[in-house]
């Protein structure tokens, strides 16, 4: 338990520094100590050991004595002579140990670091020892909950953290706004009655489908055939059995998505974004003419599928 340091603790004013040096540390050190016995009017107590940073020493009773505020915000003043750097404490930055793993808060993390903003540091009890981003995921919706947090601050600056927490918060709205997330404010009263922004429900955007294109599609469907298609500006050509491709003249089928309303072909765009569909062609050396045309209605998955086979089919039956 913590003692109080009262005027009579204090016998008379030593060099800070040097006193401080002389155990090989220095003023705002991070230090721990056991428990000692303290002799008290009514007779020697155990006054248990603790963990701070070093505020002041001074001269009492014989022995130089530090005033260690803990992390609590309590203060203790043990022997100087009794204190030993603190071995660092494990924390984790920006959310606790149980959400590392999630999705939300992994893509959240990696833009608050980019932007350079500062994450909160957590130490073993779950406790914040450093202002700065915190997230919290809500696993069943897929969304994380962002607030600006900060360590013990005396009740005196209570409306300068309001000030700063409401400050950062629209920063952290800017910045996943215009990164695709989709932004909800989440406000409530201070210790004024004053309403305030407090925390922001972040919800990842949408990750994008790929997508493919035309040719990927029957480059696909005639590997399941055996059949290599080869790209040719904006068609497939596909040489028939026992031709001589790519020789002049060789007979060959000509694979490609004809758009009747703009008049063109292609085969490198996706076809869910045209009206068009497979069209299969013949070129036997000396002359082309059209030899299948898929269904204009069908989906492009049963198109391909469709015009695909048929190519397999034009090729047994010429010879392969």
């Amino acid at each position: 338990m913590s003692k109080s340091i009262d005027a009579a603790t204090r016998t008379k004013p030593v060099d800070v520094r040097a006193a401080v040096e002389a155990f090989g540390l220095a003023l705002g050190d991070l230090v721990e100590y056991g428990e000692r016995t303290v002799q008290f009017p009514d007779g020697p107590r155990t006054v248990p050991g603790g963990r701070g940073r070093i505020r002041d020493v001074w001269a009492g009773k014989g022995e130089a004595v530090a005033r260690v505020e803990h992390e609590d915000g309590s203060s203790d003043a043990p022997p100087l002579d009794i204190l030993r750097p603190a071995l660092a404490t494990p924390c984790t930055l920006g959310h606790l140990p149980a959400s590392a793993d999630v999705p939300q808060v992994k893509a959240a993390l990696r833009l608050l670091i980019q932007d350079g903003q500062p994450l909160a540091a957590f130490d073993e009890r779950d406790r914040c020892i450093s202002a700065g981003a915190y997230l919290d995921p809500r696993r069943e919706t897929g969304d994380v909950v962002l607030e600006f947090v900060a360590e013990h601050w005396p009740a005196a600056e209570r409306e300068e953290l309001c000030t700063e927490r409401v400050r950062v918060t629209r920063e952290y709205a800017d910045l996943f706004r215009v990164t695709g997330w989709t932004v909800q404010e989440f406000r409530e009263r201070d210790h004024t009655g004053r309403e305030r922004l407090a925390r922001l429900i972040l919800t990842p955007p949408a990750p994008e489908v790929k997508v493919p294109t035309a040719r990927e599609r029957m480059t696909a469907a005639l590997a399941e055939y055996g059949i290599t298609a080869h790209h040719d500006d904006s068609w497939l050509v596909i040489p028939v059995p026992g031709s001589d491709f790519p020789g002049v003249g060789t007979p060959q089928l000509v694979a490609y998505i004809y758009e009747a309303h703009e008049d063109w072909v292609f085969v490198d765009a996706p076809m869910e974004h045209w009206a068009g569909t497979w069209q299969i062609r013949f070129n036997n050396g000396a002359a082309e003419v059209v030899v299948h045309r898929c269904d204009a209605d069908a989906d492009p998955a049963s198109a391909t599928a469709a015009a695909a086979k048929f190519v397999a089919a034009f090729r047994a039956a010429w010879g392969g």
